[in-house]
């Protein structure tokens, strides 16, 4: 068995022509969550970094995490944008020594 992933633009272009390569697969199509559901999953990862960095993550930079990662970081899919933004934030409140994660300097411009 084997899993791949790609988007709907890459499979048309590069392995639906391949016929003989392309039977072997069957499409899943993968969508992104809705905005409550990413709010639950990017908290969900808050609760693990708290831990990890032994900082707080506030509600409010949960939210800000969700909707500037949109505008911030395009190529990538949701949920996967916002962690990665939050991962960010908490990373440079580690590395100040802070205790309560802000939004970073990119969240506030």
């Amino acid at each position: 068995h084997l899993v791949a992933t790609t988007t709907p633009h890459e499979y048309e272009t590069f392995i639906r022509p391949l016929t003989g390569f392309s039977e072997f697969f069957t499409s899943i199509a993968v969508h992104e969550p809705d905005q409550t559901q990413i709010k639950n999953i990017v908290s969900q990862e808050a609760l693990y970094l708290e831990s990890k960095f032994h900082v707080t993550v506030p509600y409010e930079t949960v939210e800000e995490c969700v909707s500037k990662s949109g505008y911030y970081l395009s190529d990538l899919p949701f949920p996967e944008k916002a962690i990665k933004l939050l991962e960010e934030a908490v990373i440079l409140a580690s590395q100040a020594k802070e205790t309560r994660v802000r939004q970073p300097a990119l969240m506030t411009q």
